[in-house]
């Protein structure tokens, strides 16, 4: 996958108006998701050491995201897909 370059336009563009909006460096799914699956797990089913297990997950989820902007999109998305395999 090539990446776009400032360079590849005939009109200056500035290199933000290229790049997604990440909030903490994940997406605003993906971070709403750990951040609701932490609440429930937390407060609902009270399962405190929850709280690690997301920190570290928020840091794979950052890790993954800091070489590719679209991966945590793309892996989710397969998982949705209905499986119509049928022969």
């Amino acid at each position: 996958m090539s990446k776009e370059r400032v360079t590849d336009y005939s009109w200056k563009v500035h290199r933000s108006l290229l790049r997604r909006d990440l909030v903490a460096g994940v997406s605003r799914m993906t971070l709403a998701i750990i951040i609701a699956l932490t609440v429930y797990m937390v407060f609902g089913v009270r399962q405190y050491w929850f709280v690690a297990v997301s920190v570290v997950l928020y840091l794979v989820v950052r890790a993954l995201t800091k070489s590719d902007e679209y991966l945590v999109e793309i892996i989710l998305d397969a998982l949705m897909l209905p499986d119509d395999l049928y022969p």
